[in-house]
């Protein structure tokens, strides 16, 4: 069975301690085929909360304006593996911080799409990404 993640606007947070985070609501929709379209079949709200601590946000130097876009990856990587996992929940939380990544960017920004309202991917059966 397939499923499509589909975000709504994000916000940011309020700063409650030292990092900048983001809150990505997303609905989850389970797609079923029948001969070659496809039909919603249930649908679910979450959200995920993805921050990146100051420090890090130094250490991979980067712009105020990218923020956004790095965390909106981090989000849609962690979704997919948990939706692959079976352990995605109504509400997420991820934190990137200096003990829990490498030292440099791991991320090409110029990847990540400007545009995260609206945006969505699908998962089909063998829970491979499909865009």
């Amino acid at each position: 069975m397939r499923k499509r993640v589909t975000f709504s606007e994000p916000f940011e947070l309020p700063r409650l301690k030292d990092a900048t985070e983001y809150l990505f609501p997303f609905c989850v929709t389970e797609l079923s085929s029948t001969t070659g379209s496809h039909h919603q079949t249930l649908s679910t709200k979450h959200t995920i909360r993805v921050g990146i601590t100051t420090s890090l946000l130094i250490v991979w130097r980067l712009p105020n304006e990218s923020v956004k876009k790095l965390l909106f990856h981090y989000a849609c990587e962690n979704i997919k593996q948990r939706i692959k996992t079976g352990t995605l929940s109504e509400e997420q939380e991820l934190l990137l911080a200096t003990h829990s990544v490498s030292n440099v960017c791991p991320i090409d920004l110029s990847t990540i799409t400007d545009n995260v309202t609206n945006y969505s991917f699908e998962l089909d059966n063998s829970d491979s990404y499909l865009k």
